[in-house]
């Protein structure tokens, strides 16, 4: 038994003293359990996860739903386990908080897409087409890029991953004075990034135009996409990230009313992640004769209620994504032209926790 039971000297302490607690034959976790674990253990276990400390705080607790960030009883160190994890979400947790206010992170990998990581560029000038360096990029990632800074109204026409490399293409040569920020996207890592904040900025009539958003810090990472137009289309030439603000410019003065997608990354620990990666991939176009000129993905799952961010992965030409919408069981991509069948989009669907 001691031998089937040693994969437990590999876990913390708060987690392995409550697992070594369990009763043979069957038995149900209760609190405050003591004594040795001997035999087999046959049968089903049933009823909650839960182990205690002797003055009663949670240590180890298992449920659907993490505890709500300010919440007491929970020992620094409890772990959670969210026992319906799917998707992208994470199955463990830690509290980071403390007794009287805890602050449950994630630990761990995730079920499916996460971010391995991201971070902010600068170009170089030239051309338009930029290469970086980032050692830890793959061929099969899925990559995302956006303006940090620019004196102009430039756009990213496309952006890709190789091994090793980011590659960009844009809309003019940006010589040394712009930046570049990216998120890279994989399937069951241990991410190096949560979202901080995802949703679905209004527009005024003011270029650039800010989003309150509390709890955003300068030098978040910020992917963007159009969700709605209700005049000429217009990219967006720059995200900035600022103290409980995101401040959008786009090429020229929106109207009331239309929508900007977005996504606020940061470097895992310290916060509790607002949502997480419902599905990622890339996608690549048929044929649209005709306007408006629509790029449909199928997912199954998708929900009207999700939030999707899309980006050209590959293009011939300097087309630019018009908006990006989601609905029961697929999104969609409008594009500025006939895409035909020489285009990738990269996408990612954001679910709220």
């Amino acid at each position: 038994m001691a031998d089937r039971l040693s994969f437990l000297n590999l876990l913390p302490t708060a987690v392995r003293t409550p697992l070594a607690d369990l009763f043979k034959s069957g038995a149900t976790l209760i609190n405050n359990l003591t004594g040795d674990v001997t035999g087999n253990v046959t049968g089903n276990i049933t009823g909650e996860i839960i182990g205690k400390t002797s003055t009663g705080y949670y240590t180890l607790i298992g449920g659907t739903t993490v505890p709500v960030s300010g919440t007491a009883g929970y020992s620094p160190g409890c772990v959670f386990i969210k026992t319906d994890a799917a998707l992208g979400q994470c199955s463990s947790w830690v509290n980071l908080g403390t007794v009287t206010s805890c602050l449950f992170a994630p630990m761990g990998p995730v079920v499916g897409y996460g971010c391995t990581h991201a971070g902010a560029l600068a170009t170089i000038g030239g051309d338009t087409q930029e290469d970086f360096i980032i050692p830890s990029i793959r061929t099969n990632s899925v990559s995302f890029m956006d303006y940090l800074a620019t004196d102009d109204t430039d756009y990213i026409a496309e952006q890709w991953p190789t091994t090793g490399m980011i590659h960009a293409i844009l809309s003019n040569n940006p010589g040394a004075t712009h930046s570049l920020q990216y998120a890279v996207i994989e399937q069951g890592i241990e991410p190096g990034c949560d979202i901080v904040a995802a949703g679905i900025a209004t527009t005024t009539t003011d270029n650039p135009f800010t989003v309150a958003l509390e709890g955003v810090q300068q030098g978040d990472i910020v992917n963007v996409c159009h969700g709605s137009v209700n005049a000429a289309p217009r990219t967006i030439a720059a995200v900035i990230s600022s103290n409980d603000q995101l401040t959008i410019t786009l090429s020229g003065a929106p109207t009331a009313g239309d929508k900007v997608n977005y996504v606020v990354w940061r470097p895992r620990g310290g916060f509790k992640p607002s949502h997480y990666i419902a599905y990622a991939d890339l996608h690549t176009t048929v044929a649209d004769v005709s306007a408006p000129y629509t790029a449909a993905i199928t997912i199954a799952g998708a929900l009207a209620t999700d939030i999707p961010i899309i980006q050209f992965n590959g293009s011939d030409d300097t087309d630019t994504l018009i908006l990006a919408t989601a609905a029961a069981g697929s999104i969609t991509a409008t594009l500025s032209a006939n895409p035909g069948t020489t285009h990738i989009l990269a996408y990612m669907v954001l679910r709220a926790y």
